[in-house]
């Protein structure tokens, strides 16, 4: 029986537990496209044998190789990490050190997902998800957009019951407006999203106790408004629990997978 590695960390290639104390944040490299145990991991934790899934090695000219997950012959779909930001980390003052503690714990299997990606699609989530015009790179919130979705596709609909989720105040602003909207066109983009409920998607990837309770509410990572967290630190703090708890609901579950 193989064991999983659920402390293996994709960013240094090596256990989390030999993570370097003075390790250059700054020169990090993304493991999302270059690390091939990343995507053979993807693979054992979240699609089974029965899943037309196989994972790809491209080259384009000198640069470096990339891997991607072919699904049924046809989907790409690339990783992405779901901790939280060194970026907005930053911008709200937390220190180098906390930082790297969260990269240690974050990039390995329990901080990461997959999403649709394609030269062909206009919008992808993994980009529509980010920065100021996104959801700040949160989870919860992408999540608690993603479940609107699927129970209405509609785009009017869709914005109406985004908004409801935050205060009354602040609802309907240009600001707040564009983030669900890029959210909604990237959902609407991919038809391997179309294809799940909330809850199917929930179950495969492993989001369940952790990311969403047993009903599939949003666990909420930090209030959703103002949708940068305020507290970042505690946002961190909040994150790195949840992927700790996937991590061990990955691993409960892997034998079946093998």
């Amino acid at each position: 029986m193989t064991n999983f590695d659920i402390a293996y960390n994709y960013l240094i290639e090596d256990y989390a537990e030999n993570f370097p104390l003075n390790f250059c944040i700054d020169k990090r490299t993304d493991p999302d496209s270059i690390s091939e145990k990343l995507y053979d991991d993807i693979l054992k934790a979240f699609f089974p044998k029965n899943y037309d899934a196989e994972k790809l090695e491209q080259q384009f000219g000198v640069k470096p190789k990339f891997y991607t997950i072919k699904l049924n012959n046809t989907t790409l779909l690339s990783s992405d990490y779901i901790g939280p930001s060194v970026y907005w980390s930053r911008e709200k003052g937390v220190n180098d050190n906390k930082i790297r503690g969260f990269l240690k714990q974050c990039h390995t299997i329990g901080g990461h997902i997959v999403w649709e990606r394609g030269a062909d699609l206009k919008y992808k989530v993994n980009t529509s998800r980010g920065g100021s015009s996104g959801v700040y790179d949160r989870l919860d919130w992408t999540l608690l957009l993603l479940k609107i979705y699927l129970s209405d596709k509609d785009k009017k609909n869709f914005i109406i019951e985004a908004n409801k989720c935050i205060q009354e105040e602040f609802r309907n602003t240009k600001n707040i407006n564009e983030k669900f909207e890029n959210l909604f066109n990237a959902f609407n983009c991919s038809e391997w999203l179309k294809g799940y409920s909330f809850k199917d998607f929930c179950m495969q990837f492993k989001l369940y106790g952790n990311f969403v309770d047993s009903q599939f509410n949003i666990i909420e990572m930090a209030p959703l408004f103002p949708v940068l967290p305020n507290d970042y630190n505690a946002y961190i703090d909040n994150v790195c629990k949840a992927i700790d708890s996937r991590k061990a609901l990955i691993n409960s579950g892997i034998n079946e997978l093998l």
